[in-house]
């Protein structure tokens, strides 16, 4: 080995009891370095492992915020808002149906009005029609010749007419218009009664009853898009919940694996310097162990440096206690 190799560079190093058992010390803290070695690659495979799967949950977690506020936003945004449009939609239409059934029943008075007229002015025509044919009749020549002062064909009661009285002057122009002007106003009612049937009947096919299914239709999917905005952000909130606890485990796990890392490589180095110390030792001690000074003691120096150690533990251990004394006194 090369440690070994390294050891033996010194000719007066010889092959004893001693040096075998240093071999063997020695060989075991090589091959506790080769397994502190593999530790510490693996200790850092895991703790890239663990730096990955934390990056990766909090991109996670960031998408899942994104993508849960994207629906509480559009639930807001849209689903608030058309629930309030809905509502307010649906009263102007109600109102609206109210004017619409008033607006009606106005028609229908109207027409049952009209359809009354009509029956009266038929009346009329009636009567004026049988005024006309009166003219005709044989029975009533004489007081049509009477009334207007004009003599009649074949009237019996004589050549001479009796003259008409001053306020009967223009009795032939209002006999014309009682005869005629029902006849005129038949033509027009007959036309006020089809306009009003014919109102009537745009106004029914034009009913906003109609709009009141429509509204229904919409408050439903209004209704039921809101339902699902609302389902789907509970969701994504149990979604985040899930994320930041995976997140948060992640970093456990990493924070976990810096510390193992930390460790082994500590271990490492720790058995690194125990090897190199060995191997390479530059201790003096026994440089002067010749035969010709045998008799002397030849430890001093190393019993030496032993001891300053101890001495700077010592030192190290008083100061960590003088805190501790200090608070156990107050």
């Amino acid at each position: 080995m090369a440690y070994q190799e390294q050891g033996n560079r010194d000719n007066k190093e010889k092959e004893t009891a001693t040096q075998k058992t240093i071999h063997l010390i020695r060989d075991s803290y090589c091959t506790s370095l080769k397994l502190a070695k593999g530790n510490v690659d693996a200790n850092l495979e895991g703790y890239k492992g663990a730096e990955n799967a934390l990056k990766f949950n909090v991109r996670k977690l960031k998408r899942t915020r994104q993508n849960c506020n994207i629906f509480v936003n559009t639930e807001l945004n849209v689903g608030t808002q058309l629930l309030q449009f809905d509502t307010s939609l649906g009263d102007n239409i109600k109102n609206i149906k109210q004017w619409n059934d008033a607006f009606a029943k106005g028609l229908k008075d109207i027409f049952s009005s009209i359809k009354d007229i009509k029956t009266k002015v038929n009346d009329l025509s009636d009567v004026a029609a049988k005024l006309e044919n009166s003219k005709k009749d044989s029975c009533y020549k004489v007081q049509w010749s009477v009334l207007t002062g004009k003599p009649m064909e074949d009237c019996k009661g004589g050549d001479k007419p009796p003259v008409p009285r001053e306020p009967c002057k223009d009795i032939d122009a209002v006999l014309h218009d009682i005869i005629h002007m029902p006849i005129a106003l038949f033509q027009d009612i007959d036309s006020l009664f089809k306009s009003s049937s014919d109102i009537v009947g745009i106004q029914k096919f034009s009913d906003i009853s109609k709009l009141m299914d429509l509204q229904a239709k919409l408050d439903a999917s209004v209704k039921s898009l809101d339902a699902s905005l609302t389902a789907s952000i509970k969701t994504k909130k149990t979604q985040v919940d899930d994320a930041q606890t995976a997140t948060k485990n992640s970093l456990t796990d990493r924070t976990k694996a810096v510390a193992v890392l930390y460790n082994s490589r500590c271990d490492f180095e720790e058995i690194k310097d125990t090897v190199t110390d060995i191997c390479c030792n530059e201790c003096g001690c026994l440089e002067n162990c010749g035969h010709e000074e045998h008799t002397k003691p030849h430890l001093k120096n190393c019993e030496k440096k032993i001891c300053e150690i101890c001495g700077q533990i010592n030192e190290s251990c008083r100061h960590d206690q003088q805190p501790q004394e200090q608070t156990q006194k107050y």
